[in-house]
């Protein structure tokens, strides 16, 4: 009998041991497990967090070429009206030099080689000079000093100073008008490209 005892004790303590480590084998597994979940877990937030702040980043980046574009744009709008006003003022001055100087600056317009070259392709063609209404005082001198037949006149109102002139078909605009308005263009259009380089 103390025989069959001890082979029982002996079974079950053996089985007592076996279980022991399958359980030791679960609960390791099991904190394995659990390790690599919460590794992902982890992973996943960071990744979540990541991407989170790169969105708030490019909303922000976003956010503040947006505001510059407005605030270029508005420093472009009131440069626009102040270069306005600054070839305006010049086009009155202008306008109101002396008429030997304005004679001058006529003579100086009629041997543009566009012009002349026109001419010299209509040869029995007469150019048509038209003055604005208030340089009328001007048109004895000019006639005295233009060194070709020209029908001149003086009654155009819609520009102030300066003068066309018409070859045929041609039309040659050298009005002061015309040229304050070339000139404004290219201003802007110089400081629109410091504003926005890049751009057309």
């Amino acid at each position: 009998m103390e025989g069959l005892e001890r082979i029982h004790q002996q079974i079950c303590q053996e089985a007592e041991t076996e279980a022991a480590a399958i359980r030791e084998a679960a609960l390791q597994s099991q904190a394995a497990a659990l390790r690599e979940a919460q590794a992902q877990a982890d992973e996943l937030y960071e990744n979540a967090l990541a991407e989170s702040r790169a969105k708030q980043q490019r909303a922000e980046s976003q956010l503040r070429a947006e505001l510059n574009m407005t605030e270029r744009r508005t420093l472009l709008g009131t440069k626009q009206m102040w270069i306005h006003k600054v070839f305006a003022a010049a086009l009155k001055q202008l306008a109101a030099r002396e008429e030997s100087v304005k004679i001058a600056d006529y003579l100086t317009m009629l041997e543009n080689p566009d012009f002349l070259s026109e001419c010299r392709a209509n040869a029995n063609v007469v150019p048509v000079i038209e003055l604005a209404a208030n340089d009328a005082a001007l048109l004895p001198a000019l006639r005295a000093e233009l060194p070709f037949k020209a029908e001149i006149k003086a009654d155009r109102k819609d520009f102030t100073a300066g003068l066309t002139v018409t070859v045929g078909q041609v039309h040659f605009n050298y009005t002061y008008e015309e040229d304050m308005r070339r000139r404004e263009a290219e201003f802007i259009g110089t400081v629109g490209a410091k504003l926005f380089p890049g751009k057309d």
